[in-house]
């Protein structure tokens, strides 16, 4: 921006890497005070997390597979995991229990109430959970990467102004992204 002064709130920890603290600075400026989180909470200029973990018997979905691979100590085939890439696609993107769970998450924080962002990685995953969350009724924006920056605005307005109460996003929305009215976050990765 051309402003001469930018100020930046953040509860975004350091991560100590230089390029995603680079981020955090290109965005806000530099630090110029470090507050303690209890007392922000104390004085009302942050809220206290509140974190769920759902789970359930069948949630984490039928076991994955394991391949065959060579191995040269063995000098014999064995078992071992999918790698991670494919164990991400069959334990999460195509996880039907969990993406069930995801969308019945979402549904009730908007029972109660709360203006509900939904997170994925995937493209696949993005397709399958706006189905999921389109058949609970649930009134929905939809922002990934090739959502034109004009879309990607109305849908931030729109949840802003309690148009829409969820909005499902890849990885664009995740961080160094101001989302003013978010009052839940299902991590659906």
């Amino acid at each position: 921006s051309n402003a001469k002064h930018r100020y930046g709130f953040s509860g975004t920890p350091l991560v100590f890497d230089d390029l995603l603290d680079g981020k955090l600075f290109g965005v806000t400026g530099p630090i110029v005070y470090e507050g303690d989180t209890n007392k922000l909470i104390d004085e009302g200029f942050t809220a206290k997390p509140k974190i769920a973990m759902v789970w359930h018997e069948h949630a984490h979905g039928p076991p994955l597979p394991k391949v065959e691979r060579w191995d040269d100590e063995q000098q014999e085939d064995v078992l071992v995991a999918l790698p991670h890439r494919d164990s991400y696609v069959q334990g999460v993107v195509e996880n039907d229990y969990l993406n069930r769970a995801i969308a019945r998450a979402a549904s009730w924080f908007v029972e109660h109430g709360r203006q509900t962002l939904v997170l994925c990685r995937r493209k696949q995953h993005f397709e399958t959970l706006y189905e999921l969350l389109e058949a609970e009724g649930l009134s929905l924006a939809a922002v990934w990467g090739a959502t034109d920056n004009s879309d990607r605005a109305h849908a931030k307005k729109s949840f802003g102004d309690r148009k829409v109460n969820v909005v499902l996003a890849t990885t664009i929305w995740d961080e160094a992204e101001d989302i003013p009215g978010v009052e839940a976050v299902v991590l659906a990765d």
